[in-house]
């Protein structure tokens, strides 16, 4: 090395020593209730920064202050030191004036001080109302923080306008300003119509001045009424029309077959000894006779039944309540909801004719035909979710045809015990087993908090399995599938706790236990991702029946990836292969469904020159998805998009226009189906079943992939 460079090193080194080891000083700074002023670091010999001056509301900043001298700032530091503010209170002018701007007195006061309230300002034929700011009464013990202009107000002398209102109310007298007008008052009377005030016989114009004391007379006319009568048969009866507070005559009436209650107005028996006041619609009501009754009855309650009933507790022309009672509440409630299980049901529907003096009781007996499901073949399943926020209408017969399970989500968690949102359409989503598709209901989902609460003690376990039991047999659904993403972190922003783990196991244990007790055909799931972290695999494999591995989402940085590719590419190894190897090693391979994606992931390369798998991205993996649906329109209504595949991976991906799209397709579904049946797993699923395209001859193209390749 050149020695003068050796030499030029060595001095640069010695003084960054020298001025590393400078000794440095505190410059502090006391406001004394001003916006504060951060301290300053300041080296032996150097100066202090002024800074911006303080705010102190009400004062006015006169400068800093060392030992009662403004400080220099073009002083030299050598030590410790604390500047302090020093301020000036403010004064404020206060001017009084009258309402033409007369000024009468000013006064000058300091800040947070009170103003004097002046004596009141006689004047003749007026009354002085106060001094004012803003067109509200000024408060004397309110601090004076500004300048205010207090404006006095007067009003003139006033007169006395009474009123008798020939009625069962009463209305206050008015105080009119002399030569003002006085306010037309509003005023009711039952039965009667306002003709108007009168003064001295005569209709008062409001719009005259008042210019003495005045009693002004309200003169009213009665109300006639209109009686309607509604008989409830052929036989029609005349209107009548009534005056105000008289009577009304009963008119007669008769059915054959009943027997006439009276008349009714608002479900109350009306009272003809009572006088009229108002117009009223009375309805005839009768008694059915109990061979009616029956009849009526059988009508809704047939000999084989297959949907909800509707058990009413009213009958049209019967004063009755009927009140229902099944010899099945899992099977028919005595709502009338029913529950279709797996094999036939006889159910006994017992109904109590209530009526005010007596009763009786009939019976009916009904079947409620099994629902046949399909046989959930190892190797073979189709399965998906389906994601229900509020806008589910529907899948297509064809999918429904070709699944043999959906897991229906999501059921929440709320107070420890499990609950359904009020938008989900449960109704039309069980429907679907009456074709042979077993339905489960998945609990929880990403972000959804609840489960480390809920499985956390014996006693919340026990809580929350009752619930899940409760709805179960309440809608009949064929399994539970518990998403809980996941135990033991709060990745997902929800509450979680060390024990998360092993209480999940045991909760588990017990759920399993009370769904194989209730129907053995029941079906405890789970989905997972590939680790022991959140999970004892081992353990739960035990008492799940099925694990659904989410071998999606791998694709969720910046750079261009696969999301759901089945083999590792490059130096790449997470994929869909790897996550089931290891997952067998703790659970049977043929309880483990895998998983398809019937979303596209998508981002935006950071460079146009640099397209390609694993480039960088300034958007990036975890951007908005698109579906299966929504990407299958755009290359229809885009034929210069050319779809690419990935051969190593087994994965579909898009390059175009910077975009990179990663999805699974028929191709990689098929390549997926026959890693299923090569490794001997349960089936394939999806999330979720909302995003595949659906063609025009109602075939999901995804899921017909599976089914073909599969069945």
């Amino acid at each position: 090395m050149n020695k003068k460079i050796t030499l030029f090193i060595f001095v640069i080194l010695m003084l960054t020593l020298t001025s590393c080891s400078k000794k440095t000083f505190t410059v502090g700074f006391d406001t004394f209730g001003g916006t504060q002023i951060n301290d300053q670091q300041v080296k032996k010999d150097e100066k202090a920064l002024r800074p911006n001056d303080p705010i102190k509301e009400g004062h006015t900043f006169l400068g800093w202050y060392l030992d009662d001298e403004e400080f220099n700032f073009d002083t030299k530091i050598d030590k410790h030191l604390i500047l302090q503010a020093k301020w000036k209170t403010n004064e404020y002018k206060v001017t009084f004036i009258k309402n033409n701007e007369e000024v009468l007195l000013n006064e000058n006061v300091k800040y947070g001080n009170k103003v004097n309230e002046p004596d009141p300002i006689i004047i003749d034929n007026y009354t002085f109302l106060g001094w004012y700011l803003n067109d509200e009464l000024y408060d004397f013990n309110k601090e004076v923080t500004s300048d205010i202009t207090l404006v006095g107000k007067w009003e003139k002398t006033t007169y006395t306008v009474s009123f008798i209102t020939n009625s069962d109310s009463s209305i206050d007298s008015q105080l009119v300003k002399e030569n003002g007008v006085v306010t037309k008052p509003e005023i009711e009377y039952e039965g009667h119509t306002f003709l108007g005030w009168y003064l001295n016989d005569e209709l008062y114009d409001f719009n005259k001045e008042v210019t003495s004391d005045i009693t002004l007379v309200a003169k009213w006319k009665t109300i006639q009424y209109t009686i309607r009568f509604n008989t409830d048969t052929d036989e029609e009866i005349e209107n009548r029309y009534i005056d105000h507070g008289t009577y009304l005559t009963e008119p007669e009436i008769s059915l054959e077959g009943y027997d006439f209650l009276g008349w009714y107005f608002k479900d109350e028996l009306f009272d003809f000894s009572k006088p009229i006041y108002g117009h009223a619609n009375l309805f005839a009501r009768w008694e059915m006779s109990e061979e009616f009754v029956r009849e009526n009855l059988e009508n809704v309650v047939q000999s084989e039944t297959k949907t909800n009933i509707n058990l009413f507790s009213y009958l049209d022309k019967c004063s009755a309540e009927f009140i229902w009672e099944s010899s099945n509440e899992e099977v028919i409630s005595s709502s009338g909801r029913v529950a279709r299980f797996t094999k036939d049901e006889y159910v006994t529907l017992t109904v109590i004719v209530l009526y005010s003096d007596h009763q009786y009781e009939l019976e009916f007996e009904t079947l409620v035909p099994k629902v046949t499901l399909k046989p959930l073949v190892k190797g073979q399943i189709v399965s998906g979710y389906l994601a229900d926020y509020g806008a589910f209408s529907g899948i297509s017969d064809k999918m429904i045809e070709q699944l043999d399970y959906i897991n229906y989500s999501f059921g929440g968690i709320y107070n420890g015990e499990l609950v359904l949102s009020s938008y989900l359409n449960k109704e039309l989503i069980l429907s679907y087993r009456e074709k042979g598709v077993r339905i489960g209901l998945a609990i929880g989902g990403w972000g959804a908090d609840g489960f480390s609460q809920a499985v956390r003690t014996a006693d919340s376990r026990t809580k929350f399995v009752k619930s899940i039991m409760k709805v179960i047999k309440e809608y009949q659904f064929d399994g539970i599938d518990i998403d809980w993403e996941y135990p033991g972190t709060g990745v997902a922003g929800i509450e979680y706790h060390s024990s998360d783990k092993n209480n999940l196991t045991l909760f588990c244990q017990e759920l399993s236990k009370a769904m194989k007790s209730y129907r053995e055909d029941l079906i405890l799931s789970i989905a997972i991702a590939p680790t022991i972290a959140y999970y004892d695999l081992a353990a739960l494999n035990k008492y799940i029946d099925i694990f659904n591995v989410m071998t999606y989402d791998f694709a969720m940085g910046s750079k261009a990836a696969h999301d759901s590719n089945l083999y590792g590419y490059g130096s790449t190894t997470t994929s869909m292969s790897n996550s089931v190897e290891f997952v067998k090693r703790y659970v049977d391979a043929d309880k483990i469904i895998p998983g398809a994606a019937f979303y596209t992931r998508r981002g935006y390369f950071a460079s146009e020159a640099n397209q390609k798998l694993g480039a960088s991205l300034s958007i990036s993996m975890s951007h908005t998805p698109l579906s299966y649906g929504e990407l299958t329109k755009m290359l229809l209504d885009n034929p210069d998009i050319v779809e690419s595949y990935d051969e190593e991976a087994e994965a579909a991906y898009i390059i175009h226009n910077r975009w990179f799209y990663s999805y699974d397709n028929p191709r990689s579904i098929k390549a997926k189906c026959d890693y299923v049946k090569e490794n001997n797993l349960g089936g394939l699923m999806c999330w979720d079943l909302t995003d595949d395209y659906i063609n025009e001859e109602g075939i999901g193209v995804l899921v017909n992939a599976m089914y073909e390749n599969l069945k």
